[in-house]
């Protein structure tokens, strides 16, 4: 017995990534294996648009802090950006593999990780970029911290990483003894950035202070 309220059916493949959009909470958005991403409304189902010309599988896909854009990330690397009201894609940039995606919690910017251990950081729609070196390793994971100036980044070596997103600089290294001695898997913080958890295949999780870089 299917006894949920609303059935979306338009992918014909595995969905990897779903979002709600964080204004309204009346429209998603779902990316999956079948290389398409489609914008929907939660009441009825009823498809708004499909973010077309991805070339991979759709692995990331979320919606600007106001809903006004919403972003989608292929496999391949490949992020584009909608316009919700319009419809209409008004900026697309090719990264090496795409690790994870998220778009800041106060502003048109995008930070996105990569396979070379790189992350990325645009304005919206004006494509303005900076780039975080990190090891040379995935950046498996990532997190833009409530303050919107910092960003918290995982690693592939077990690394994590606290940035400063206006200096481009590394203001926190955890490894060794103290971090993970595997990848690490997801990054989260409490509501004012002051702490930061870490979740790493080592079978551990770790509290961190935002604010020193220590366990």
């Amino acid at each position: 017995q299917d006894d949920s309220e609303v059935t979306f059916s338009l992918h014909s493949a595995s969905v990897f990534c779903v979002s709600l959009d964080p204004k309204t909470n009346t429209l998603a958005v779902t990316g999956g294996e079948d290389d398409k991403a489609f914008v929907w409304r939660v009441s009825d189902g009823e498809l708004l648009f499909e973010c077309s010309g991805h070339k991979d599988s759709v692995t990331c896909a979320g919606f600007s802090h106001d809903s006004v854009f919403v972003a989608t990330g292929d496999m391949s690397g490949l992020i584009k950006v909608w316009r919700v009201d319009s419809k209409e894609e008004v900026w697309s940039f090719e990264v090496g593999d795409l690790e994870w995606m998220e778009w800041h919690p106060q502003a048109h910017v995008l930070l996105a990780g990569t396979a070379d251990g790189n992350s990325w950081m645009w304005k919206i729609p004006s494509g303005d970029c900076k780039t975080f070196q990190g090891p040379a390793c995935p950046a498996t994971c990532g997190r833009i911290l409530p303050d919107g100036k910092r960003a918290v980044v995982g690693y592939e070596d077990g690394t994590m990483r606290i940035w400063d997103l206006k200096q481009g600089t590394s203001l926190h290294v955890l490894k060794g003894q103290d971090g993970h001695q595997d990848p690490l898997t997801c990054v989260a913080s409490n509501q004012d950035g002051s702490l930061i958890m870490t979740g790493s295949v080592d079978c551990h999780a770790k509290l961190v202070n935002s604010a020193t870089g220590k366990v």
